[in-house]
């Protein structure tokens, strides 16, 4: 029962000959559940509320395309990075304890210890190198997430623009009313308990 006092559903009556819904798809656009041909998104967009909204529109998606570009790009360098950083990380602990190891046995601990610190200074550029990588990996990704967030938001505003203009006029509310009175039930958002006056 409290479930169900959370859930929230508004519905409203949409008349079909007097307005239409778009919605974005991506950087495409839908009119009504339909997908807009290029030629018929730039006809839309030349002219909502007397607004050319054609170039702000291109920006917004060839950004937002760079943008989804660098998070992958950034995303794979990343890991890549990481990967050798590993590799060469665990491939210089094993070098070095079996190195180490052997070249104690045979040489004595001096000689032991001269072969471990050289495996360990062959594998450092590649560590380096590795972790390098995955920094600037990890920079571009995350420079790429807010050009992605920046451009939807801008290409949602001009979603949001054309629908607010396409929409029949609110309908007038009733007169309050003296009484105040509380009750359970189905209300304009959903099943709850409201309170009227």
């Amino acid at each position: 029962m409290l479930l169900g006092l959370t859930l929230g559903a508004s519905a409203q009556y949409v008349d079909a000959d007097s307005t239409h819904f778009l919605k974005r798809a991506g950087c495409g656009l839908k009119l009504d559940g339909e997908k807009l041909s290029k030629d018929q998104a730039n006809e839309l967009l030349s002219n909502i509320g007397g607004e050319d909204y054609t170039s702000t529109w291109k920006v917004a998606r060839d950004w937002r395309t760079a943008g989804i570009a660098m998070t992958a790009g950034g995303g794979a360098i990343t890991v890549v990075g990481l990967g050798v950083t590993m590799v060469y990380a665990l491939a210089g602990v094993l070098g070095a304890a079996f190195g180490g190891a052997i070249g104690g046995a045979v040489g004595g601990p001096e000689a032991g210890s001269d072969a471990a610190e050289g495996v360990i200074e062959g594998v450092t550029p590649y560590i380096n190198g590795g972790l390098a990588t995955a920094f600037i990996g990890a920079t571009t990704m995350a420079a790429g997430i807010p050009l992605i967030v920046i451009h939807c938001n801008r290409m949602n505003h001009i979603v949001k623009s054309y629908n607010e203009l396409n929409q029949p006029a609110a309908p007038q509310l009733p007169a309050p009313s003296e009484d105040v009175y509380l009750s359970f039930g189905p209300t304009a958002h959903g099943t709850g308990i409201a309170l009227n006056f």
